[in-house]
């Protein structure tokens, strides 16, 4: 086998395997972002979930001292009882708004990460298309550049019989 043959498929294989490595490369890291989203939204689901049961539990052990904070105040006044009343209203008013707060933010930021996921999504999509044009580019060079090599070969060999043949080239 020549050496300039060898040369074009080397050249052939590495342009190839290099096409496959970034398209298998991009996938991959489709793949890690897809994986971290969602060990992020597992992370966030078990800290929602966590958040209940502190919640869950405070709301039981506001309750239990309500209970003895009204059988204390009904032995005293009406008056303190409506008072009491009143603040304890005032308070979870005021926890389920900054609960509300909260619920707001979180999906303010989770269409923040979607806006984000998109983007990050397009331009995957734009440099998949880039990847798949310089990838015809690619062959198409190969296809030009494959006969000029051919080419240089016969010139190489015509040149070689006309001076043995002692013939003048028109060159």
């Amino acid at each position: 086998m020549n050496k300039r043959t060898k040369n074009t498929e080397i050249t052939k294989t590495t342009i190839d395997d290099l096409a496959v490595m970034i398209k298998s490369g991009f996938a991959e890291q489709e793949k890690r972002i897809s994986s971290r989203f969602t060990e992020q939204e597992k992370r966030i689901n078990s800290r929602f979930a966590e958040q209940e049961k502190r919640m869950k539990s405070g709301f039981a052990e506001q309750e239990k001292r309500m209970k003895s904070g009204f059988e204390e105040q009904e032995k005293k006044t009406d008056d303190k009882i409506d008072n009491l009343a009143i603040m304890v209203k005032k308070s979870f008013d005021a926890v389920d708004e900054k609960f509300a707060d909260l619920r707001n933010e979180m999906n303010e930021k989770f269409d923040k990460v979607d806006e984000k996921f998109i983007v990050v999504h397009d331009k995957l999509d734009h440099t998949n298309a880039r990847i798949d044009y310089l990838a015809r580019d690619v062959r198409d060079i190969k296809e030009q550049i494959t006969p000029k090599i051919e080419f240089e070969d016969l010139s190489s060999r015509v040149k070689y019989l006309e001076e043995k043949l002692g013939i003048e080239s028109g060159k």
